[in-house]
């Protein structure tokens, strides 16, 4: 028996029988084309075309998203809070570009389950800054309201007949009002 050197080698692995480029070769050779199906232009193009899209889609969110946080002061921004808003937001509306509005609609659905982490000294500058607001309003109809009462008689004599009666009855129904405050017809 002989044990050339042929049969010793036949039995060792050759790494270019597992390279893919070898592999291709060998079935081109064969006729076989390649082992790996080839992707066409339109394919290529399609795949561009999605990533573009997808792309647009992520940065329309940041940007609303960005938006949204702006205009929210008392929001913290957290990864905990960003995972329930943009939870709430999908469950509300879907996966889409979302907008400003469908951020305030979700923020509004969790605020209500008391599931976000609020700032709460922000809330409590807003809501006394809202209160000065309405203080104000009010302060301004009063005087507005007494300017109106406090008109001399030469410029009510002088004021037509229609803008005179909507005055009275404006001032009527404020007396009105004010005595149904008070719990009774006692002006």
């Amino acid at each position: 028996m002989s044990n050339g050197v042929g049969t010793y080698l036949r039995h060792l692995q050759n790494p270019a029988e597992e390279d893919s480029f070898n592999a291709d070769a060998r079935r081109a050779l064969d006729g076989l084309g390649p082992s790996k199906t080839q992707v066409t232009a339109e394919q290529v193009k399609q795949v561009y075309e999605e990533v573009l899209r997808a792309d647009e889609k992520r940065r329309t969110i940041n940007q609303n998203a960005d938006e949204f946080v702006s205009l929210h002061p008392e929001f913290l921004d957290t990864d905990r809070n960003g995972e329930l808003v943009n939870k709430m937001v999908k469950t509300m509306f879907g996966d889409c570009a979302h907008t400003v509005e469908q951020f305030e609609a979700a923020y509004q659905a969790l605020l209500v389950t008391d599931s976000l982490d609020i700032d709460k000294a922000e809330v409590a500058r807003q809501k006394q800054r809202a209160s000065d607001a309405q203080r104000k309003a009010a302060a301004k109809t009063r005087q507005d309201r007494e300017k109106l009462r406090n008109l001399p008689e030469d410029v009510l004599e002088t004021m037509p007949l229609e803008e005179l009666r909507q005055l009275t009855d404006r001032q009527l129904r404020e007396d009105m009002q004010k005595a149904g405050e008070r719990g009774g017809n006692d002006w």
